[in-house]
């Protein structure tokens, strides 16, 4: 089912960044106090992470969910 309204989208959205957060963390073994989840509508990348962090994972992270 695709989402058609601004608030389901955003919630599809929201729900895939706290996924790949949720990956990294598992993975990495990064404190989750380290990386978070930026809101919608805010500059920047989707997931922010403190200086510890990027010594782990030295990357930008922008998450799209499209269903096609």
């Amino acid at each position: 089912m695709v989402a058609k309204t601004t608030s389901s989208r955003k919630a599809k959205g929201r729900r895939f960044q706290q996924e790949v957060r949720d990956d990294i963390i598992t993975r990495l073994g990064i404190d989750p106090g380290d990386i978070r989840s930026v809101g919608m509508g805010q500059a920047g990348c989707d997931l922010y992470l403190s200086t510890e962090a990027r010594k782990w994972f030295p990357f930008a992270a922008e998450c799209k969910f499209q269903e096609k």
